[in-house]
């Protein structure tokens, strides 16, 4: 066997110049829980964590606490079984305490798409010079601040404390989700002031009267939740949000003063129909005395008969032996549970974590979910954290409860922790920049507080909600937990949480999820893909399987229709998430190797170097096989069609193709001729089977008649099967089996003449066809379509060299005349978890007609080299009106 070594030298130069273009251009699966009895493998994804900015502050202010050792807390949950989570030490760092000077944020902030009803998420993140300017501004840095956090009996952590920064709420604020046209229900103790500055031009619904002179710490966890920022105020998590306030005296004396006497349930009532999408209840006394989770669980235990409302009279210390206080308090506990199961229809309920006894776990509200059905996916507990975060980078070292032992100089006498609700439970920042407690001024204070986490969280879930509308509560609390950074040194798993589609996130008994983090949240999690159902919940298909290849004679006009068009695509979770149709098409290749192998040309004698159209003559290298007028022999599909008389590919090898053989680059043909007197008639068949699952397969017969005055008439038909592709349109990927497999008959009629005047050689053809396609995937319906291509080209012989040519070409690539498909794409779901598809239509003829100059001329140097070169100009290239591109390609072939 002869051996070649090519060596070829490519110089290609591709201009795109856009010269005077126009334009210019379901419901949720149940979620298992499985608290851990053995150690395994921790589950726990790992949260897509930016680099915050954190500007250096320059003003020293330091704040030296004296430290304490006060008895730790330790948690003793019933359910699940705890893991001690044993503290690690970080590395101290003691940078030099500064005033942040604030940076002025940038104006406005680019708002989602949002073509669709129900789709306001775009999978494009905002821009993070916008994420930036919001940290930097003074609302935020407010929030920052200087304290020490006691880690080990011996170890203080000097930390810059950022509770807006810790959660990325900047990612929300610059996605333009700022809880606008949500109202949050805030349901606490007396003392709310709704003329400060905070509330007074918010839409305020005070659904119960307040008691003058009252103080409390109910307008900071307010004012968290969704102060308005207005005038220097304090700006909260969700600063737009609509409020239905709802005040109570907490550790009330009077049973008419009680919570559940004085109107709780008629102001949940209220909240429902209000239609408010969170509510938090910032109470954990609702008659007399106080109740824990545990002491509940005492009583029901050893009464199973009896209802929730009688087993938690039965664990109330002051009421369970005055039969005259049950028969007050147990209607309007049954009252209060009914209440909120209607709200929980359409609402968040969010529950402070903390015990009000220590070593007895939650209080008996934030177990409640536990034990009422309804409540039971849609209830988020929070305990509030203190977070020990590095200076400049503000990387989490780590985070500690809020408790009577976690801050030097701010204890608290409820230790903040998930305990029994841990499975349902995730933290949040618990030192705030907020309103003065227990003040009827309008002060500002840093301070701890064991509801700050929940007000944090609630004006999250807010945020939220206005993200994804269409997201029933249960699917919103999911979100909130599955999302939550439980990466840092204190977390140790105790219980893994199974979400919809398999999805799974570690808890702790402590920190439950981990810490709250809006980034995470408002993007996917798990899988991102097209639904494989009709339901948002039925999983996803990588949108990989469903993306488009490029077809020279389809795509142009498919991305024009793409082009400003969005579609929705799913995470695990079946949350939607806008993005462009062009993620659907794929942008032409580059063709450098292909092309430079039309190239890899012989000799002077070789076909590449001849007019070799219409010849009707096999390559003599093949060994053709002779038998009186007949003759058979083997070629490229390509080669073949190009002697037949089915493409004009020999002017210029550069230029698209303008015949349907063009879709046959890898394939091989198999042929006869039969020669009568100047007739000749031949047949072929053709195969191109080198891509798995889309193959080409196809006939052709043409007959020619020589005149003799040289000129050559063709006639030719041909037929072509494709399967896995519509005139090479096809799936990125093959995937039949989840798709369905695209596939399309094609028919083309071929005429041609070929005359050689004075040394040239004029030649030209021309091509219809009509194409049937069979749709699969997103191609929902595709119309009869027809085609339509031509050649012309005059080439001349030695010119400056023996047995060289040049030859120079004017064609139209392949394109379509008429014809439409339509595309299914999703739009969004419903509340009912179902996704919502529109067809778009796409006029295949819908794109300018292109057109292509070129020449080409190669010589025989020596005997054994060869050089070639070509060009390409591309007038209205990719179908788009007034775009011209070009291509220059040269290569010396050397045999050895």
């Amino acid at each position: 066997m002869r051996k070649q070594l090519v060596a070829s030298v490519a110089m290609t130069a591709l201009l795109a110049a856009c010269i005077g273009e126009p334009g210019g251009q379901g419901v949720n699966s149940p979620k298992k829980t499985n608290p851990d009895t053995t150690t395994p493998t921790p589950t726990t994804p790992t949260p897509t964590t930016p680099t915050p900015t954190t500007p250096k502050p320059t003003t020293p202010k330091p704040t030296t606490p004296k430290p304490t050792t006060p008895t730790p807390t330790t948690p003793k949950p019933t359910t699940p079984t705890p893991t001690t989570p044993t503290p690690t030490t970080p590395t101290p760092t003691t940078p030099k305490p500064t005033k942040p000077k604030p940076t002025k944020p940038k104006p406005g902030t680019p708002k989602p798409s949002s073509e669709f009803p129900g789709n306001n998420v775009g999978i494009t993140p905002p821009d993070q010079s916008q994420v930036s300017a919001i940290n930097n501004s003074a609302a935020f840095w407010r929030q920052t601040d200087y304290t020490s956090i006691r880690f080990s009996a011996d170890y203080y952590s000097f930390t810059i404390l950022s509770a807006y920064h810790a959660i990325k709420l900047a990612y929300a604020h610059a996605s333009s989700f700022t809880g606008k046209e949500i109202t949050i229900s805030i349901l606490g103790p007396l003392g709310f002031h709704n003329e400060f500055t905070e509330f007074k031009n918010k839409k305020v619904t005070k659904a119960t009267a307040d008691k003058k002179g009252a103080l409390s710490n109910i307008d900071s966890v307010v004012a968290i939740a969704a102060g308005s920022g207005e005038a220097g105020s304090l700006k909260g998590v969700a600063y737009d949000a609509n409020l239905h306030i709802g005040s109570f005296v907490q550790d009330a004396v009077a049973v008419d003063e009680t919570p559940l006497m004085s109107g709780l349930s008629e102001t949940i009532i209220k909240a429902t129909a209000a239609n408010a999408k969170v509510s938090l209840l910032a109470l954990d006394q609702l008659a007399l005395g106080d109740t824990t989770y545990a002491d509940y669980l005492k009583t029901s235990n050893s009464n199973p008969a009896k209802t929730i409302a009688e087993n938690w009279a039965l664990s109330n210390s002051a009421i369970k032996a005055d039969k005259v206080l049950q028969t007050k308090f147990i209607p309007k506990f049954d009252e209060l549970v009914a209440a909120l199961k209607d709200f929980t229809k359409n609402g968040v309920l969010v529950l402070p974590a903390y015990e009000t006894q220590k070593g007895q776990g939650i209080h008996f509200l934030a177990g409640l979910p536990m034990q009422v059905d309804e409540l039971k996916e849609k209830s988020l507990a929070v305990a509030s954290a203190m977070l020990a975060i590095e200076p400049y980078s503000a990387a989490i070292l780590d985070i500690k409860l809020l408790g009577a032992d976690a801050v030097v100089g701010a204890k608290t006498s409820k230790g903040a922790g998930c305990f029994q609700a841990a499975a349902y439970c995730l933290s949040a920042p618990a030192h705030i920049y907020s309103l003065a407690k227990k003040t009827d001024k309008q002060k500002y204070e840093q301070s701890v507080d064991v509801l700050y986490g929940a007000a944090v969280a609630t004006g999250s879930v807010a945020l939220l909600r206005q993200a994804f509308p269409t997201l029933k509560p249960e699917e919103i609390v999911d979100r909130m937990l599955a999302s939550a950074n439980n990466n840092f040194p204190s977390f140790k798993k105790t219980g893994t949480t199974t979400f919809t589609n398999g999805f799974q996130h570690d808890y702790n008994d402590e920190f439950g999820h981990g810490l709250m983090d809006l980034e995470a949240a408002l993007k996917p999690i798990g899988k991102v893909g097209l639904p494989a159902t009709t339901r948002a919940a039925g999983g996803v298909t990588p949108l990989s399987a469903f993306t488009l290849t490029r077809s020279e004679v389809v795509s142009p006009a498919l991305n024009k229709a793409l082009e400003n068009t969005s579609f929705t695509m799913f995470d695990s979770l079946g949350a939607p998430f806008v993005t462009s149709g062009k993620l659907l098409t794929q942008q032409r290749a580059s063709a450098l190797n292909a092309e430079l192998g039309k190239f890899k040309s012989t000799t002077a004698q070789n076909s590449s170097l001849q007019a070799n159209f219409a010849s009707f003559a096999f390559n003599q290298q093949n060994a053709p096989i002779s038998h009186g007028n007949w003759q058979f022999g083997f070629d490229s599909a390509q080669a073949m069609a190009e002697n037949l008389g089915f493409a004009n590919t020999s002017a210029t090898r550069l230029a698209r193709s303008s015949s349907i053989m063009g879709l046959t680059a890898n394939g091989f043909a198999a042929g006869a001729l039969h020669k009568e007197g100047a007739a000749t008639f031949g047949m072929f068949s053709y195969m191109d089977a080198a891509t798995d699952n889309k193959q080409k397969i196809g006939f052709g017969a043409t007959a020619a008649y020589k005149m003799d005055m040289g000129a050559t008439y063709t006639l030719g038909l041909t037929s072509m099967r494709e399967n896995g592709s519509f005139l090479g349109l096809g799936s990125a990927i093959n995937t039949p089996e989840q798709i369905g497999e695209l596939a399309a008959y094609n028919t083309s009629l071929s005429a041609g003449v070929k005359l050689p005047i004075a040394g040239l050689t004029f030649a030209a053809n021309a091509e219809l066809g009509i194409s049937n396609g069979q749709e699969a995937g997103l191609i929902s319906d595709i119309s009869t379509g027809y085609y339509s291509g031509f050649a012309l080209s005059v080439a001349s012989n030695n010119n400056l060299l023996d047995g060289d040519q040049l030859s120079l070409s004017f064609s139209q690539p392949l394109y379509m005349e008429q014809g439409s498909l339509n595309l299914r794409l999703p739009q969004g779901r419903n509340l009912q978890g179902e996704v919502n598809f529109a067809e778009k239509h796409v006029d295949l003829a819908d794109s300018a007609r292109q057109f292509q100059v070129g020449f080409e001329y190669a010589s025989p140097v020596t005997p054994a080299t060869n050089f070639h070169l070509g060009g390409a100009l591309m007038l209205n290239e990719s179908g788009k009106q007034g775009k011209t591109g070009a291509k220059l390609l040269t290569s010396i072939t050397h045999r050895f």
